[in-house]
Order: structure tokens, then sequence, then C-alpha cells
């Protein structure tokens, strides 16, 4: 019952502009949203976050939803740094494009792409009403509830869209895009073996048993390229002997050095 009545809540807001008072955007102008809203505490994805080093780097953010996470990587790669966000939800991509306008902002870039693991075309569903519910992934799908509104999407691998747009090499990637994360993975081949990014990416999954297949085939894949994770929740490198026992939550995956 609170969810939807959040969700009522941010439909009546939507057109609304205002400046965010809390969390990764914060002092950035929004439209949309309940970022007027002060929060009394950081979460422990946002702090991890802050207190990265940014500073002249550059980010893929893939899983743009409406620009909160395009706003705070522009603010903290600085002048020198440049920001690629790829959202696949054509909603959500005007709305990135509408907070990146409202704060004059000149270092992001966005595509309204689907990524995944081969080029392909498949169907994208999303909450009209939360939009920020919206996967590619079948089982995900079916969980939703409400008014849901499907679209096909292109999807290409992010070796070839960084191939055939001529983007800069990423040093930092985060993935949010609600069970796809390891189709991605797959879609990077080139830039794991050669530019070896660290990685900033939240595991989920329909239940338990999903979000733990999901995790184990991310570790095993990054493994293959010598990535360590780092459970944000826990503040604990993950043990692989207790897999199960992570409930999603957000890992920092990067190269051991030699």
């Amino acid at each position: 019952m609170k969810e939807t009545y959040i969700k009522f809540i941010r439909s009546f807001f939507k057109k609304n502009i205002y400046v965010q008072k809390s969390g990764l955007a914060k002092g950035f102008q929004r439209e949309g949203g309940l970022g007027f809203l002060p929060k009394k505490s950081v979460s422990l994805e946002e702090q991890f976050l802050l207190e990265l080093n940014l500073n002249g780097k550059t980010v893929y953010d893939i899983g743009g939803w409406e620009g909160i996470f395009a706003l705070f990587f522009s603010r903290k790669v600085g002048r020198t740094g440049y920001v690629y966000t790829f959202e696949a939800n054509p909603i959500n991509f005007s709305k990135i494009n509408r907070n990146i306008d409202l704060n004059k902002i000149s270092n992001v870039t966005i595509y309204n792409i689907g990524l995944g693991s081969q080029t392909t075309k498949s169907i994208f569903k999303y909450n009209t009403l939360d939009t920020a519910r919206g996967s590619f992934d079948k089982d995900i799908q079916d969980t939703f509830a409400g008014t849901i509104a499907s679209v096909e999407i292109e999807i290409n691998t992010l070796d070839e869209v960084r191939h055939t747009m001529d983007i800069k090499q990423p040093d930092f990637i985060k993935i949010d895009t609600e069970g796809f994360e390891y189709d991605i993975l797959l879609g990077m081949k080139n830039i794991l073996a050669n530019v070896c990014p660290d990685i900033f990416l939240e595991i989920h999954g329909n239940d338990q048993t999903f979000k733990a297949k999901n995790l184990l085939n991310i570790v095993q894949y990054l493994s293959g390229y010598n990535y360590s994770f780092y459970h944000v929740e826990t503040k604990e490198y993950l043990n692989r002997d207790r897999l199960k026992e992570y409930n999603g939550g957000h890992f920092y995956c990067r190269v051991n050095k030699k």
C-alpha cells in the first residue's frame, strides 16, 4: 500500500522542478521525483560512491533511470572527466536529458539503447508509475504489478558500441539494470580484457535464488579476468563459499594488481 502511494505521489509531482535536497544529486536541479524531501540518512551505496576518487576519469553509467547518477558522476569526474549514460527506457531517456539540460551540464552524453550479450531486439517492460522498475529479464518482468508498458528495444554489446561510436575507454562502469547485469558483462569482453575498468554493480533478481545464481555467474565470469569483489553492504570482500548468503546488494569489482 505504501509503495502504491509513493508511486501516486511521484506521478503528481512529475513536472515539478526543484533543487535536490539530499542524496547523490544533492544541489542539482531536477524535474520530477521526490528529491525535494530531505533524507535523514545516507545509504551505504551512496556513502561508498561519495568516497570514490573519480576526478578526471571516464565513467559509463549503465541504467540511467532519471539521471541521478549522471548528475552525480558529472560532478565527480570534474572538468577533465566524462560520463556516458546508457538508458533503454525512452521515457527515462527523456527525463535524463531534461535534468542534464536544467543544469547546463556539458560533460555527459546519453544514449537511448539497450546493452546485452549480443546484437538483437528484445521486449522491455516497465511500470508506468515507477519507471525505475523496468527490465528485459522475463522472470523479473513477471513480478511487476500495476500498469505495465512494453516496448521493443534494440540491444547492442558495449564492445560494439564503443567501437562504432568511438567513445572514450572507461575507467569506471556502474551497472544497475534489473537482472541484465550478467548479459551486459558478456557483451564487453574486449573492454574487460584490454581496459580493465573498475565496476560497480547491483545484483538483481525476482527472488533470492535468482540473485544467488546471478551473482555466481558474474563472479565466475569476472574471475576469469582476475577481478576481486567487495560487498558494499557487509563491507567485506566476497567469500565464495558463502555466495548464497549475500542478499543481492552492491559489489565493487577491481582487477587484482600483479
